[in-house]
This record gives C-alpha cells, structure tokens and sequence, in this order.
C-alpha cells in the first residue's frame, strides 16, 4: 500500500471518523464524504456504465471501545 492511498488517509478511509454526539436536546453524527467523494468521483467516472460496489471497510476508533481514544490528523493531507 503506498502511502497515499486512502488507507493512510483517515479523512478519506472513515466516513465517520467521530463518534455520535447524543445528549436530551439533539443527537448528531460526522458522517463526512467529502474527501472519499473527490476519489469516487473520478473513478466512478472513468468506468462507465458498470455497477459499482463501495466498501468502507476500515472501523472508526470508537467503536471498539478503547481506553485510549485514537487521534488523527486534523489536516487531510497528512499521513496518519
């Protein structure tokens, strides 16, 4: 894998990189495409007209539970 592809990139590999917020007024989730979009885009249009099958396979942090909560990168550029 080289180091830029998506796998080392956690904004593009996680869609929901931060777990859900959810208190007695309101409930919100990070569900963000916008980086993974840029990617899909090009390549679901460099192959037209064929059915394709996206699978966001890498878990976010959070949901396993840890005791030391994982940190990432703010800036999308850089390599985790």
């Amino acid at each position: 894998m080289s180091a830029t592809s998506p796998g080392f990139l956690p904004s593009f590999s996680v869609p929901e990189i931060d777990p859900p917020v959810k208190n007695a007024t309101c409930c919100s989730t990070s569900w963000g495409f916008t980086y993974a979009d840029q990617i899909l885009g090009d390549f679901m249009a460099s192959i037209p007209n064929v059915f394709h099958t996206i699978n966001f396979n890498t878990t976010p942090d959070w949901k396993w539970g840890t005791d030391t909560p994982y940190t990432y990168p703010e800036d999308v550029n850089t390599i985790d």
